[in-house]
């Protein structure tokens, strides 16, 4: 086997899937963290992210600890229903065909199960330089001490330190022009799927996560890239969202009048594609390092998990490094640059002053058709991996 030992940089939902892909296939994994915080409230797992999950064995556990979900459906800002667009069936007949979970709940699951298959986590610390010749990677870290790998892997986010280090230090990711509000509060009796309510150029949904908890999403147009401080955000998305008269979204503005403000958090869009190779040498990104994208698909951290997995079966191949770097790249880049660009088109089509419901309907329908796709497998997309 051509890969022994790997660095992690990041400990996500893109680096601890990857972790424990690969160290289930025997690859010695180290991880660096310099800040362990899960950021966001909850994540949806469209069919082909759990089918990525299952193939290391998690996909059950999340939709046990989630909630599952057959289609999104789409009601105006009334209230009233205009249609849905049913999940493609993907996964496993025993699986769902989404879920919705909390994302410290994932985050647990993936922790969890990089324990148990040995992975070593370090806290507290990142990298602060990266030399690599033909035979391995030296890394210095940020605490003095260094490492010797066969591989390093940048899963450190859109603000990637590594995609700084060591490819394009100039190269940021784009302000879409848009930005989303998540208020995370117990589960209203209502819902019990994906639901989403367009008013004008707003658009409000709802996404259960388990039992318990949803969470409420609002879209709006942010040219600027607004701001908001602490404490402001119940005010703020109580105010957005009066352009909706439906029941179930008033409740929540009612809600918001005793809200935590830590329970409303705001977050501007913005995407990086990397078109020319995520790798160099022996140095790779993958998730949000080197694609990321806006959430119109639910589809950001699926991406970024079935890298993870795909990556793992690559580098527990013969192929040496380099080659299988390259190689992963080319079988990701098509996919991954497609999903994206419909979220995109979905994003612009939201953000004109008199956005068609009917081209939203049928855009996110093509974008769920396109996750659906078998290609999405990665049993199919890399051999080596019904080799374990």
């Amino acid at each position: 086997m051509s890969t022994r030992k790997v660095l992690i940089v990041g400990g996500g939902i893109s680096g601890m899937s990857l972790a424990v892909a690969a160290q289930r296939r025997r690859i010695d994994i180290d991880v660096v963290e310099l800040e362990r915080k899960v950021l966001g409230v909850g994540i949806f797992l469209t069919g082909s992210t759990l089918r990525s999950l299952d193939s290391i064995g998690l996909a059950r556990q999340c939709c046990l600890q989630g909630w599952p979900a057959k289609a999104l459906r789409f009601f105006d800002g009334a209230g009233n229903y205009l249609g849905e667009s049913p999940f493609p069936l993907i996964a496993a007949p025993d699986l769902p065909r989404a879920t919705g979970i909390p994302r410290p709940t994932l985050a647990r699951i993936l922790d969890s199960a990089a324990k148990e298959a040995g992975v070593t986590v370090r806290l507290g610390l990142t990298v602060d330089a990266i030399e690599q010749d033909e035979d391995d990677v030296g890394v210095f870290f940020s605490d003095g001490t260094t490492g010797r790998y066969d591989a390093v892997v940048g899963a450190d986010g859109i603000y990637s330190h590594v995609r700084e280090l060591v490819f394009d230090a100039a190269l940021r990711p784009k302000h879409a022009g848009q930005g989303g509000w998540r208020f995370m509060t117990p589960r209203h009796a209502e819902v019990d799927g994906m639901m989403l309510y367009t008013a004008g150029d707003l658009k409000a949904g709802f996404v259960p996560l388990n039992g318990e908890w949803m969470y409420l999403l609002c879209t709006m147009a942010d040219p600027d890239k607004i701001r908001v401080g602490p404490g402001d955000g119940p005010a703020l998305l109580r105010r957005t969202l009066e352009a909706f008269s439906a029941p179930l979204v008033q409740e929540m503005r009612e809600r918001m009048r005793t809200a935590d403000p830590a329970t409303v958090m705001w977050r501007p869009f913005e995407t990086l594609l990397m078109n020319d190779g995520w790798s160099r040498g022996r140095v790779v990104l993958i998730g949000d390092a080197a694609h990321s994208m806006t959430p119109h698909l639910s589809s950001g951290g699926g991406m970024a998990i079935e890298d993870a997995v795909i990556l793992a079966g690559y580098l527990s191949g013969d192929m040496p490094v380099a080659e299988a770097l390259r190689t992963f790249y080319a079988s990701r880049i098509e996919r991954v640059r497609k999903i994206q660009g419909i979220s995109m088109e979905i994003c612009k089509e939201e953000l004109l002053p008199h956005p068609s419901r009917e081209r939203i309907f049928d855009l996110t329908a093509e974008g769920y058709d396109a996750l659906a796709i078998d290609f999405a497998d990665p049993m199919d997309l890399c051999p080596l991996m019904q080799e374990s």
